[in-house]
């Protein structure tokens, strides 16, 4: 498939492949089905700097072009801001939405298939892991949607492992109480 910066298109679909980015709040071994604001999607928040962005924002552009959306399309990035007290501040980063109705194929770093029956019940994929993905740029009446196909894991996060070291001075083992 001819490919120029990580877009291509494939019939009549416009297809990406983002550059690395860091995942923010990401479903992507389970759909989002608990809170306020669940979507019952696999789902990711998508940080990459605006310079390796430019790309996928080049393509957005040109689909929004393309179908002639207004100037009020809801375009599926914006600038990421972080909490300082009361005020959200810019962080200079851009933050991607991505989503889709169905599992991404997950991929590792090497281009393998990742088997979550494998992998365990415990296994996710957390914020601050790095990632790529590919997908579709959907356009719909109101803007353009980035769908996922495949997640491919460069680094992970998975915030259910412990952060701590064996502690030798300690004497309570919690296996003891573990089910069987």
């Amino acid at each position: 498939i001819p490919q120029v910066g990580g877009i291509f298109l494939l019939e009549s679909k416009t297809m990406f492949i983002t550059p690395a980015g860091i995942t923010n709040y990401p479903h992507l071994t389970a759909p989002d089905t608990e809170g306020q604001y669940a979507t019952n999607k696999f789902s990711t928040k998508l940080i990459m700097s605006p310079e390796a962005a430019k790309p996928l924002i080049d393509l957005i552009q040109s689909v929004v072009s393309t179908h002639k959306a207004g100037k009020n399309c809801k375009l599926p990035y914006k600038p990421e801001t972080r909490k300082d007290g009361d005020t959200a501040k810019p962080t200079g980063m851009l933050q991607f939405s991505l989503s889709s109705k169905y599992a991404p194929a997950l991929m590792d770093s090497k281009n393998n298939p990742i088997n979550l029956k494998k992998m365990g019940d415990d296994f996710f994929i957390g914020s601050g892991s790095k990632v790529k993905i590919a997908g579709e740029v959907y356009s719909y009446d109101k803007g353009v949607s980035l769908q996922m196909r495949q997640v491919q894991l460069l680094n992970l996060v998975n915030t259910a492992a412990s952060m701590f070291e064996v502690d030798e001075d300690g004497n309570f083992d919690g296996s003891d109480y573990e089910d069987d």
